[in-house]
């Protein structure tokens, strides 16, 4: 921290180290600070600072914040990396009704967003959900193929 405030100019990628700093080391409530000072100085977040939000340990009114400027912005529609996030973040929550409405209005899938929402269901108390979920996968017309183990 005190060599990112001793930067006399911070770009995009400085702000996104010290934000994933934060998350890294579980420290939510730091990222979210660093993301609204660099959001007021004019600084513009990209998929990599969402992400790392998202990936932070937020508070639902944060995790609701950053779903409404990724709705805004564009990127839940355009990068499935995000509504992947989204749906595990909401699931870590125990808001597994968004986590669903995020799955179900995605755009684009991957087998990422598949086990996102099958695991948050599972991890919710929804196992049979879950199952539900794994067979509507299994029946997609797009060739993904679930994990071997």
């Amino acid at each position: 921290r005190k060599v990112f405030e001793s930067l006399e100019e911070k770009d995009l990628v400085t702000w996104n180290t010290m934000i994933s700093g934060y998350n890294q080391a579980k420290m939510g409530e730091s990222a979210m600070s660093v993301y609204k000072r660099m959001h007021s100085i004019g600084v513009k977040p990209d998929e990599f600072t969402y992400g790392s939000l998202l990936a932070s340990s937020l508070d639902i009114n944060a995790l609701e914040m950053v779903q409404a400027c990724v709705i805004k912005i564009g990127l839940l529609s355009s990068k499935v990396e995000i509504s992947n996030a989204l749906i595990s973040a909401y699931s870590k929550h125990g808001e597994i009704a968004k986590a669903d409405l995020i799955f179900e209005k995605s755009l684009k899938k991957n087998l990422v967003s598949w086990n996102a929402i099958i695991s948050g269901l599972y991890h919710n108390g929804f196992p049979f959900k879950g199952l539900e979920k794994f067979s509507d996968l299994l029946e997609t017309e797009v060739l993904i193929l679930p994990d071997a183990y």
